[in-house]
């Protein structure tokens, strides 16, 4: 890449992994974040702003897993996210993906 090629695109590349980061790191920190102020709302069955607001994140799973969504996610950020810069192709990567 040329140095004409490289400035034209830095502005783009910066934005990028601004957004990796934001979904990567930024969406299950605030969805933990929501859930453990809300999580003895959902404990004990009784019914807050907050716990109706995040009701998507936890209404599927009983209340003593209601974390279970965060652990989900984290599952598949890995499993697209990690596992596409290990190894590409190979066997390597298909092992660890499993």
């Amino acid at each position: 890449m040329s140095c004409d090629e490289e400035s034209q695109w830095g502005g783009v590349k910066t934005a990028s992994w601004v957004a990796i980061f934001m979904y990567a790191i930024g969406l299950p920190l605030s969805y933990a974040t929501l859930l453990v102020h809300s999580r003895k709302a959902i404990l004990t069955g009784k019914s807050t702003p907050l716990s109706v607001a995040t009701r998507f994140l936890w209404n599927d799973y009983e209340p003593w897993a209601f974390w279970w969504e965060l652990v989900e996610m984290t599952r598949r950020l890995v499993l697209v996210g990690f596992f596409v810069l290990v190894s590409r192709g190979s066997i390597l990567q298909m092992v660890l993906g499993s």
